[in-house]
């Protein structure tokens, strides 16, 4: 029993108490011993502080994660004037195969490519082709 005593004095917070003397109607008084009521409004006052500076936290944080995240990801538009999402969801990969459709061009081929940049996709196709002229039903290999 004296080591748990050691340990509470040693471990536990000090808590200032103070009895209060409560009144009841029969005239009889009861004696109440812990902490006073100013001091567990104090207490409670301490930790709604701490709730809401969380709360302010949390929500500067995911505004700031917010505010930081790329605009093309919400559906933007590039400094080409192309919208993102057109710019994103290119049918066309390297190493897949195009069956070229009557009416197609290599510049129209480029743009499925990358919309973006269809000059640098029209160079690659006239590189890897070796022509300028494409035919339909002719299969190109996308570089």
């Amino acid at each position: 029993m004296a080591l748990a005593n050691a340990w509470t004095e040693q471990y536990q917070p000090e808590i200032q108490t103070r009895p209060e003397l409560t009144v009841l109607e029969g005239g009889s008084a009861t004696l109440r011993v812990g902490a006073s009521i100013a001091e567990r409004r104090r207490r409670r006052q301490a930790l709604l502080r701490r709730r809401r500076r969380a709360i302010a936290v949390a929500v500067a944080v995911l505004a700031s994660v917010l505010l930081a995240w790329p605009g093309h990801a919400f559906g933007g538009v590039m400094h080409d004037g192309a919208l993102t999402d057109a710019a994103s969801s290119s049918t066309l990969s390297p190493g897949s195969v195009y069956v070229v459709q009557s009416g197609d061009s290599l510049t129209t081929i480029a743009r499925l490519i990358a919309p973006t940049n269809v000059a640098a996709a029209r160079r690659a196709l006239i590189a890897s082709l070796g022509t300028s002229y494409v035919i339909a039903g002719e299969r190109v290999l996308i570089p």
